[in-house]
């Protein structure tokens, strides 16, 4: 008789999650039934059982105590459980029933947060499911995103059972450096020291790098100056060098007799500096010397 009961409830559940445990000696069969074999992380199952006895059932006590004195029970599932069924009838008979349901719980990822410059593009990817869903509604794993300032981005994947699991990633907007680059006057044949400022490291047009750099240009030259930031953000900036060639100085002097003076002159520059402790700045000088002399 049980087995034809039992045969029936088959026949008339034929899609449900059937699990069947009896003890040896046990008066009457306990069925646990559940419309499916597996749930998403955080879903609802409904479990009910059918008993294959004619007597008034008593009592109903689930693996779960908070769960005891029904015989439908639905849980919320956060792991894979099995629950157990103790069924106690009025004549004080005991039967057993076990159930287990497969919980699916899906990870997804949305990658490490990024650093982008301002006007950039940051490539985001997700993984973990088999369908996606972006904040920006993007639908496929990679997306391109051009955030102008700082933005969270959320991913919603679906695995093939329907589960969802989300997260999220930042991109974060760096403004590009602001470089500013000095450079100078220089006489021909002499060094003269450019720098710049206003980001972490910097590549000049002639190869050296540095905030700093001694140069000694023969012509007159514009240097560009690279600035990068610790994100990788970067900016241009130009220093210009005039380079004076050097003046062509012509002397006059004479001969006078021994104690008599003369006036020594010079041109081809704006400013002089005459040997023998004769003045600095005139172009002219009076001497009056005891010998020969060379100024």
């Amino acid at each position: 008789m049980k087995k034809i009961i039992l045969f029936l409830i088959l026949l008339i559940f034929p899609f449900y999650q059937i699990c069947f445990s009896q003890g040896a000696g046990q008066a009457f069969s306990v069925l646990i039934k559940s419309e499916k074999d597996s749930i998403c992380k955080g879903n609802q199952v409904k479990l009910s059982s059918i008993i294959s006895n004619s007597n008034p059932i008593n009592k109903y006590q689930w693996s779960d105590t908070a769960l005891h004195g029904s015989s439908v029970i639905t849980p919320v599932l956060n792991s894979t459980t099995t629950y157990f069924l103790t069924v106690t009838d009025n004549s004080g008979n005991t039967s057993f029933g076990s159930i287990t349901i497969k919980v699916i719980s899906p990870k997804a990822e949305a990658g490490n947060d990024v650093n982008i410059c301002k006007g950039q593009s940051a490539a985001l990817t997700a993984t973990g499911g088999s369908t996606y869903s972006w904040s920006n509604s993007g639908k496929t794993s990679i997306i391109n995103v051009s955030p102008t300032t700082q933005t969270i981005y959320s991913v919603t994947a679906t695995d093939i059972s329907g589960c969802t699991a989300s997260d999220n990633v930042s991109v974060f907007v760096h403004a590009l450096p602001v470089i500013t680059a000095t450079g100078g006057t220089v006489c021909k044949g002499a060094t003269i020291t450019i720098n710049a400022s206003g980001a972490d490291n910097y590549l000049w047009s002639n190869g050296l790098s540095g905030s700093n750099i001694s140069i000694n240009p023969t012509i007159t030259t514009t240097y560009r100056v690279t600035g990068t930031t610790i994100y990788n953000c970067t900016n241009t900036a130009q220093a210009a060098v005039t380079v004076n060639s050097l003046p062509s100085v012509t002397s006059i002097g004479g001969t006078i007799c021994l104690g008599k003076s003369l006036t020594v002159s010079a041109s081809g520059a704006t400013s002089y500096t005459w040997s023998d402790d004769l003045g600095i700045g005139y172009s002219k000088q009076s001497v009056q010397p005891q010998q020969q002399l060379i100024l």
